[in-house]
């Protein structure tokens, strides 16, 4: 199978879910040699510096990974360069700029445990750990797609 060069993970607002993924799905990569693929992340609803979720920051820290940067507010050209577009909630399913992308060697997918992150963001205050271990079996399940 082809590798995809870029893969993009988008939640609502690029603090938690995709920022979280994007390392552990990097780390996943790296842990089985495969570097030619960019991991990406990026909210749908932010624009300028919001900072990250520092319970989420900590936590990551805690597994040794570490986010970089600030939050990735969504852009075309974001959308134009990624083979896979991965949702990670339900606001980004529905983001108004995807419609604009008509290119048809995109894979555009829900996070394979989208379902369940989305009832774990419901709850006060989050089960951070639960969140991870869920980030954690979604990025397994798509690194089988690319294996």
């Amino acid at each position: 199978m082809k590798y995809p060069r870029l893969i993009l993970f988008l939640d609502s607002d690029n603090r938690i879910l995709s920022p979280a993924a994007e390392v552990v799905f990097r780390s996943k990569l790296e842990s089985i040699g495969t570097k030619a693929i960019t991991i990406v992340s990026a909210g749908v609803i932010n624009e300028g510096f919001v900072s990250r979720d520092e319970q989420m920051d900590a936590l990551l820290a805690e597994t040794g990974l570490h986010i970089d940067g600030i939050v990735t507010p969504l852009s075309l050209v974001l959308l134009e360069y990624a083979d896979w577009v991965v949702y990670m909630d339900d606001l980004s399913c529905n983001c108004r700029q995807l419609q604009r992308v008509s290119d048809s060697r995109k894979r555009i997918m829900d996070f394979p445990t989208k379902g369940t992150l989305t009832n774990l963001l419901k709850e006060s205050p989050f089960d951070y750990v639960r969140i991870y271990e869920e980030i954690e079996k979604g990025c397994q399940a798509l690194l089988a797609k690319i294996e």
